[in-house]
């Protein structure tokens, strides 16, 4: 069975499950795809000008006015860098779920929500959502998610046959 990320700490570890792999695409393609409508934009905007219906004409034609290659480069910048502020938005939406000897912490850009291991008592997906719920069935916890549920359920099995640590 394959282990996933564990970070070690002075007496305890965790296992993290996030969808780190996609976010890592996310922030290569994502820049890039911006740098190519940038780059788009200028090689089609005698195009995009002859099209009556097209709002903001007056700005395009200004844009294309400027000198060049100054603008096309600008326009390229602007485009990864409108790129790489998707995937960081992207990145701050997704969940991520830290199992540890003590705790489960639920993740989600800044926002934390720390769950004691004494106080979890089940855990399921409900549809897209996971769900931890405490020993008199009270609900601790429903967040929205897109983890995979085979490695949320190895890292809360992993959980249960880990010994507590004082």
């Amino acid at each position: 069975m394959p282990r996933y990320p564990t970070v070690p700490g002075a007496d305890h570890s965790e296992t993290v499950v996030s969808n780190q792999p996609l976010l890592m695409v996310l922030y290569l393609v994502l820049p890039v795809l911006g740098g190519g409508v940038g780059y788009a934009l200028m090689r089609l905007s005698d195009w995009l000008l002859s099209l009556p219906w097209l709002p903001y004409q007056g700005a395009l034609e200004w844009v294309q006015s400027l000198p060049q290659p100054g603008v096309m480069i600008a326009l390229v910048v602007l485009g990864g860098l409108a790129g790489l502020w998707l995937a960081a938005e992207i990145s701050r939406s997704q969940m991520t779920v830290a199992v540890g000897d003590h705790a489960v912490e639920l993740r989600r850009g800044a926002d934390r929500q720390q769950l004691t291991r004494a106080q979890v008592h089940r855990v399921f997906t409900d549809g897209s959502d996971l769900v931890l719920h405490g020993a008199g069935g009270q609900e601790l916890a429903r967040e929205r998610q897109d983890l995979k549920p085979a490695r949320l359920h190895r890292a809360f099995l992993a959980l249960i046959h880990r010994p507590a640590l004082p």
